[in-house]
C-alpha cells in the first residue's frame, strides 16, 4: 500500500480534464502560470466538491468554522485547549504539505462521464482536455518548474481516516477521479499559495469543445459547456 504522500500509478486513461471557473483563468493556466493552492486552503473552504476538511489530513478542527474541538489527552492528561483557535492531526508518515494542481482522469468506462456534470457545476464550465499522450511532456515542464522537487499522480480513495494523506482522499470525492501534481514542500496547514511558471501548454491540450463518452451498454454521453445528453444507440 502507498504511503499518503505517495501517488498511486495503478490506473487506465485516457486523457486529463481540468474545469476552471472562468476563461481568464483557463487563458492563464494554458499560457503556463500555474496558481496552486495548499491543503490548508481547501480545509478552510466550505464550497461543495471544492472544500475538503480532511484534505492531507486526518481531520482539522476550526473554531471560526464553527467546529467543537475535541478532547485532547496526553499521557492522561486532559490538556487546556480553552484558548486554541484550531486543531490539524495528520499521519506521521506525512509531516509537510504541498502546494497542489488537480485534473480529472477520463479513463476507459472509468465513470467519470456519470459524474462529469456534478464537477462542471462545481468547478467551472469551461475545460482544458489533455490527452494521455501529451503527459509525459506536462510532467517534464512541471518538474522543471518545480526544480524536480514535485509527484504527480493518481489520487486513492479510502473510508479510513487513518491513511488519509496528500494522494489519498475521502470516498466521498472518489467521484472526481483525481490526478493531482503535489509541488515542492511546505510546513503543514501552510496557508499562501504560490504561482508556478509552467511554460504555454496551448499545443498540448484541446480548449473547450464537445466531448462523447461511449458506453459498454450502447449509451452514448456528449458533454458541452456545463450540458450533458444521453442518448441510446
Amino acid at each position: 500500500m502507498n504511503k499518503p504522500d505517495e501517488p498511486s500509478n495503478d490506473f487506465k486513461a485516457l486523457a486529463l480534464i481540468k474545469f476552471f471557473s472562468s476563461k481568464e483563468r483557463l487563458e492563464s493556466f494554458v499560457a503556463g502560470t500555474w496558481y496552486c493552492n495548499t491543503p490548508q486552503y481547501y480545509r478552510g473552504n466550505t464550497m461543495p466538491g471544492v472544500g475538503d476538511r480532511t484534505e492531507s489530513c486526518i481531520n482539522y478542527w476550526d473554531v471560526e468554522l464553527g467546529h467543537s474541538l475535541p478532547k485532547l489527552t496526553i499521557d492522561g492528561q486532559e490538556k487546556d485547549l480553552s484558548e486554541a483557535k484550531n486543531i490539524l492531526c495528520y499521519n506521521s508518515l506525512e509531516s509537510h504539505d504541498s502546494w497542489l494542481q488537480c485534473f480529472s482522469l477520463i479513463g476507459p468506462y472509468n465513470g467519470y462521464e456519470d459524474t462529469i456534470d456534478k464537477v462542471s457545476k462545481e468547478c467551472g464550465k469551461d475545460f482544458i482536455l489533455l490527452p494521455i499522450k501529451n503527459l509525459p511532456e506536462l510532467v517534464s515542464k512541471v518538474d522543471i518548474a518545480s526544480k524536480s522537487n514535485m509527484h504527480h499522480g493518481a489520487v486513492r480513495y479510502s473510508d479510513n481516516p487513518l491513511e488519509f494523506g496528500i494522494f489519498v482522499k475521502s470516498l466521498g470525492y472518489s467521484y472526481q477521479k483525481e490526478y493531482r501534481f503535489a509541488l515542492e514542500k511546505c510546513e503543514k496547514g501552510h496557508k499562501s499559495a504560490r504561482e508556478f511558471e509552467v511554460g504555454n501548454i496551448e499545443h498540448l491540450v484541446t480548449i473547450n469543445g464537445t466531448l462523447k463518452f461511449e458506453q459498454p451498454n450502447g449509451a452514448i454521453i456528449y458533454y458541452s459547456n456545463g450540458n450533458t445528453l444521453k442518448t441510446l444507440k
